[in-house]
């Protein structure tokens, strides 16, 4: 499996975000993607095999979903957040937990990210 156009904004936003200490659990359709191809890699160096012998495939959509801890939505976490995601030159879509990024190059394309906590609504 190869990279995915989406993953060096993964990157860009997990490192910036480790220097505030905010932990980030990618979900959704990167999720299953990533996971799919870590258990593929174990498989084939021999390290690990999995229950079964046909891993399904998985597909990635255009947007990074993940979760975060519930106390990123406090203050002052949020604010240090919020601050990350202007750094990297997000801002709020819709709804205040999600952001787009526009691509370089493209006034009609840019990267969604998406977030959620853990509790229901």
């Amino acid at each position: 499996m190869s990279n995915l156009p989406i993953e060096p904004y993964l990157i860009e936003l997990i490192q910036r975000l480790e220097t505030d200490e905010i932990p980030l659990i990618v979900a959704g359709g990167l999720g299953i993607y990533l996971k799919r191809r870590w258990v593929d890699e174990q498989r084939q160096a021999n390290i690990w095999k999995p229950l079964f012998d046909t891993i399904p495939d998985a597909r990635a959509t255009d947007d990074i979903d993940a979760f975060l801890q519930i106390e990123v939505f406090f203050q002052p976490r949020r604010a240090d957040f919020r601050q990350a995601l202007r750094e990297l030159g997000y801002a709020p879509h819709t709804h205040y937990l999600i952001f787009t990024k526009p691509l370089p190059n493209s006034s009609e394309r840019a990267v969604s990210e998406g977030f959620h906590h853990g509790l229901l609504d």
